[in-house]
């Protein structure tokens, strides 16, 4: 994103307004934004060179960031293995910061348009046939975190048959909100690809976590766990266990 040039005097390249409450911890708040929680910036408006409309103002100042911390999304998934064919799994989720307001946003429509929306992201994430119950708080309620729950039926990441179960787990929850350039399927270089000489700005830094817990059929026990990983660079850290 662009941002003004406070050098260059004039209004022509604000384009945006947002409320700034002075005090001991200074509230900024965007009233456009209404999946935001007060005092909770979009990412769009983090970091921004911002002019205070007010008399003694003499230079502009940077908008508040967000950090990682800020930023968290939780995911709990229980699967549940059948005797035989497809099982099913319990989500659920609690999400803060940007991710809450992104979550206001996609589940904030009545009963008819939630289902939609989570029947196409349980198809999409687990091969499911359709949505049983489900539970998420309302788009204009911010007595508590955003939370949802759904019961996702007929899992085609989740089979069992005469004589093996299989469970498709994906770490895609832990990076699908990495920018597209960074996305795993895009990582690998060839040779005829220039390294990188700079830094990459990833504008939303996060916190995303996912915990699986699998109940197999009766009788049946697990060939080998998954390896523990681990790994981390100066910007982020990565671990499955």
């Amino acid at each position: 994103l662009g941002d003004v040039d406070p050098e260059l005097p004039g209004f022509g390249l604000f384009d945006h307004a947002i409320v700034f409450v002075a005090g001991k911890q200074p509230l900024w708040i965007d009233a456009t934004a209404d999946s935001a929680r007060v005092g909770t910036l979009p990412i769009g408006d983090q970091g921004r060179l911002a002019l205070i409309v007010d008399g003694s103002t003499t230079t502009l100042i940077k908008t508040p960031v967000s950090n990682a911390t800020d930023n968290r999304i939780a995911y709990n998934i229980e699967i549940h293995l059948t005797d035989n064919g497809k099982g099913n799994i319990h989500e659920s989720l609690e999400a803060k910061g940007n991710f809450e307001l992104q979550m206001r946003s996609i589940f904030g429509g009545n009963d008819h348009e939630v289902r939609t929306a989570l029947e196409r992201r349980a198809k999409n994430s687990f091969d499911a046939e359709s949505v049983g119950e489900f539970k998420v708080t309302r788009k204009d309620d911010f007595s508590q975190p955003f939370r949802l729950s759904d019961e996702i039926k007929n899992s085609g990441a989740v089979v069992t048959s005469l004589q093996d179960a299989a469970v498709r787990l994906s770490n895609g929850f832990v990076f699908e909100d990495l920018p597209f350039a960074l996305a795993p399927q895009r990582l690998t270089v060839n040779e005829e690809q220039k390294l990188r000489k700079h830094d990459f700005a990833v504008q939303t830094p996060y916190h995303s976590e996912v915990h699986f817990k699998i109940y197999p059929p009766a009788d049946f026990n697990a060939n080998q766990l998954p390896t523990p990983q681990h790994f981390e660079t100066q910007a982020a850290n990565y671990s499955s266990e």
